[in-house]
């Protein structure tokens, strides 16, 4: 659930990344579009990220910037992009105090102290999947610093959050980095009841075959309708 990386050259006069192309809308535009994911689609993206974020953590990255723009929802399932200020773990910067990475509504509270670790992305993951089930974020909207001291101090609103999945995002979304679950522990309690299905390799991947289905006809946001002085504009 995450792009793969085809060659790279960090050494070049240019350094340079290449990926493989990922065909499918971002989650954001997804949502603008549609509104928000139905459960079932829901509880694939939860499992699809928790698979990524599994995956990232288990190769000595951070992400820090996990949030719907940087989510692609292809035919098979959520693909993670744009590792562009990720951290590896033993890199000194990563606990540097006083510098805030990330971006307004998608940060953990102690990534707004400017220390994030492998916990901030496990933050950032239930944000992501509150923002997918209600179509906004659970810190609401405006002014970044009114949403940054909202998600410091205040409870979240998970009320557009299934049953099924709100103790999961209520446990990830601890104000303490230390009570939140860690990735492999999210994935595992996600595919718990999934065994390796015929043809798939993964829990993952069943899970996925039985939830995700991004191209499906559904209930589109209406376009706005043109105006003009009295009434609706010529078509």
């Amino acid at each position: 659930c995450t792009v793969r990386v085809i060659e790279a050259d960090t050494e070049a006069p240019k350094p340079f990344l290449v990926t493989e192309y990922a065909d499918g809308p971002s989650l954001s535009e997804y949502v603008d579009a549609r509104g928000p994911l139905d459960p079932q689609m829901l509880y694939g993206l939860a499992t699809g990220l928790a698979e990524a974020l599994t995956a990232i953590h288990a190769a000595g990255i951070v992400h820090r910037d996990l949030k719907p723009s940087n989510v692609l929802l292809t035919a098979a399932g959520p693909k993670v992009i744009d590792f562009g200020i990720a951290q590896a773990l033993d890199t000194t910067s990563l606990t540097r105090t006083g510098i805030t990475v990330g971006s307004a509504g998608f940060m953990a509270p102690e990534q707004i102290m400017g220390r994030a670790g492998t916990a901030a992305d496990i933050f950032t993951w239930a944000v992501t999947v509150a923002f997918a089930a209600g179509g906004r974020t659970p810190f609401g909207t405006g002014a970044s610093d009114a949403i940054m001291y909202r998600i410091v101090h205040e409870a979240p609103d998970l009320t557009a959050v299934p049953p099924g999945l709100r103790p999961l995002v209520e446990a990830a979304l601890a104000k303490d980095p230390q009570a939140r679950p860690t990735a492999p522990q999210l994935l595992a309690e996600l595919t718990n009841s999934q065994r390796t299905g015929p043809g798939y390799d993964s829990p993952t991947e069943t899970v996925l075959a039985q939830t995700w289905h991004p191209s499906a006809t559904g209930p589109r946001r209406p376009a706005p309708v043109p105006t003009g002085p009295t009434g609706p504009g010529p078509r």
